[in-house]
């Protein structure tokens, strides 16, 4: 069994990964972002008493991904916890020297956190490790490094996932630097090319599954890079097997982007779209991102962790809902929310649902609202039944 769970940090990023087998449960962080005093990654280990994690994937600097590790060091660190790997992004040095790059992405008024992401990154390198000799992470990161073969898949990231790099590689993430470092006045917006992008994939009895994260790519050429290095590696079975995609930059629109998506995911091939944004925001999604995804493709599904500003806006004429991927199996399902929750309502394409749950497992694909637990892919009892993940 597989869980995706996309937490509700606004604008940010902070996803858990689940799997799970008869030996027992296997968690890794993509992203921690704070919100205020709380860190939504932390709270989720608190509740499920969570205390080894296979990976931390930190994907790039900026604060909305990372505002929370210095919470996150702490608590491992206080709670005995244990954890394998760290994905660090492809930056020259130790993470400890790094002051450079953190006084260039955050202003003077940030100091503090720019010491306190320092020293986590410290104390992280030093959390404890299960069963190895040095009894610390492995700290590596995911380069694409021009291997498009079946070698290139890590399987030791996280039990029971293969995961492969697509963005950057070192060469370009050194060019990419130079550029940012030189550029002024774009509050390191340019230093998002430097994300981590990586597929992983996941089989169910013999079934291939496909999950893509971009992070927050941005630049057509990094995107045209990503449709090459998706469609040789997979051998083009990305067409046929994805079934979910982070979108980039919590749902800005870029030609890049669209581009990317039209050569990669067969129109009707159904994946949910998962955008974590904050409430009411008119670029986060843009209306325009939204339109695509309803648009080109037959079977997509969008989970938002808020209502989008041009969702918000359709919302004031309750007439017009028309969620895109709801069966005529969901209609009581639909009408109940249509009564009782139509202000929770994704206009176009599903449920604007907080923090959401994204599971496969041998019943199939399900999507669980985290304002709901009831999940709208498929009419699954045991979804129906399931009374977790509510924040």
């Amino acid at each position: 069994m597989l869980e995706i769970i996309v937490l509700n940090v606004g604008l940010g990023d902070s996803v858990v990964i689940k799997t799970q087998d008869n030996s027992g449960c296997y968690y890794s962080l993509i992203d921690c972002k704070k919100i205020g005093e709380s860190v939504p990654s932390i709270e989720f280990l608190k509740k499920n008493k969570i205390t080894h994690l296979n990976t931390l994937f930190i994907t790039h600097l900026h604060y909305d991904h990372i505002s929370g590790l210095p919470d996150l060091a702490n608590y491992l660190e206080n709670e005995d916890c244990t954890i394998d790997n760290i994905v660090i992004p492809n930056l020259p040095g130790d993470p400890g020297d790094w002051f450079f790059v953190l006084e260039y992405l955050y202003p003077d008024t940030l100091k503090t956190l720019r010491k306190s992401i320092l020293e986590s990154l410290n104390k992280l390198k030093n959390i404890n490790v299960k069963n190895k000799a040095d009894g610390i992470p492995t700290i590596l990161t995911m380069n694409f490094e021009g291997n498009t073969k079946p070698s290139a898949w890590r399987d030791h990231l996280h039990k029971k996932l293969d995961f492969v790099a697509l963005s950057p590689n070192a060469i370009d993430s050194l060019a990419i630097l130079r550029s940012a470092i030189k550029k002024s006045g774009d509050s390191g917006e340019s230093f998002n090319s430097l994300c981590h992008v990586f597929i992983f994939r996941y089989y169910v009895d013999s079934i291939e599954y496909l999950f893509l994260f971009t992070g927050d790519l941005v630049g057509q050429r990094n995107w045209r890079n990503v449709t090459n290095r998706c469609l040789s590696i997979t051998n083009k079975s990305i067409l046929n097997t994805l079934c979910f995609f982070k979108v980039s930059h919590h749902g800005a629109y870029q030609i890049g982007l669209k581009t990317c998506l039209e050569k990669i995911i067969a129109v009707y091939r159904p994946f949910l779209a998962a955008i974590s944004c904050p409430a009411n925001n008119p670029k986060h999604p843009s209306e325009d991102t939204l339109k695509f995804f309803q648009n080109h493709f037959e079977n997509c599904c969008i989970a938002c962790t808020n209502v989008s500003a041009y969702c918000q806006d359709k919302l004031k004429s309750p007439q017009q809902i028309n969620p895109f991927l709801l069966s005529a199996q969901e209609e009581l399902f639909l009408d109940s929310i249509k009564a009782e929750k139509h202000t929770s309502i994704n206009i176009l394409q599903g449920v604007c649902a907080d923090s959401f749950v994204y599971k496969i497992d041998r019943k199939g694909l399900h999507y669980l609202p985290g304002s709901g637990n009831s999940c709208i892919l498929t009419n699954c009892e045991e979804c129906f039944n399931l009374n977790k993940f509510t924040f």
